[in-house]
C-alpha cells in the first residue's frame, strides 16, 4: 500500500470518525433533550404525586368527618326514640286525664243537680213553713 492509498485511507477513517463524531453529537443532543424531558416529566409526576397526597390527607379527613356524623346521627336517632317514647307516654297520660276530667264533670254535674234539688226542697220547706205561719197568725 502506498502513502497516497495510507493517507487515502486515514482520510476516509478520518471522514467517518467525523460522521461519528457529528451522530453521537446529534444523539448527544437528543438525549440531553429527552433529559429535559425526563426532568419535566418527573417534576410533574412529584406534582402530581403531592396532589394525590393531599387528597388522600383530605379523605382521610373527609372519613373522619364521616364518622362523626354518623356517630351524631345515631345519637340523634337514639335521642328521637327517646323522645318518640315520652311524646307516646303524653299521649297516654292525656287521654287518660281526659277520660278523668270527664269523669269528674259528669260528677260535678250530678253533684249540682243534687244541690239544686236539695235548695229546691229546702226553699219549698221554708215556703211552706211561711205560709203555715201566715195562716196561724191570721
Amino acid at each position: 500500500m502506498t502513502d497516497g492509498e495510507k493517507f487515502d485511507l486515514i482520510l476516509t477513517e478520518l471522514k467517518k470518525l467525523d460522521t461519528l463524531e457529528k451522530k453521537f453529537d446529534t444523539f448527544e443532543k437528543k438525549f440531553d433533550t429527552y433529559e429535559e424531558k425526563f426532568d419535566t416529566f418527573e417534576k410533574k409526576f412529584d406534582a402530581f404525586d403531592k396532589k394525590f397526597d393531599t387528597l388522600e390527607r383530605k379523605v382521610d379527613t373527609l372519613e373522619g368527618k364521616f364518622d362523626t356524623l354518623e356517630k351524631k346521627v345515631d345519637t340523634l336517632e337514639k335521642k328521637f326514640d327517646t323522645l318518640e317514647e315520652k311524646v307516646e307516654k303524653i299521649d297516654y297520660d292525656v287521654h287518660n286525664l281526659k277520660y278523668q276530667l270527664i269523669k269528674y264533670v259528669a260528677d260535678l254535674k250530678s253533684t249540682d243537680e243534687m244541690i239544686l234539688n236539695e235548695v229546691e226542697r229546702v226553699h219549698e220547706i221554708l215556703y211552706k213553713h211561711q205560709r203555715d205561719k201566715a195562716i196561724h197568725t191570721a
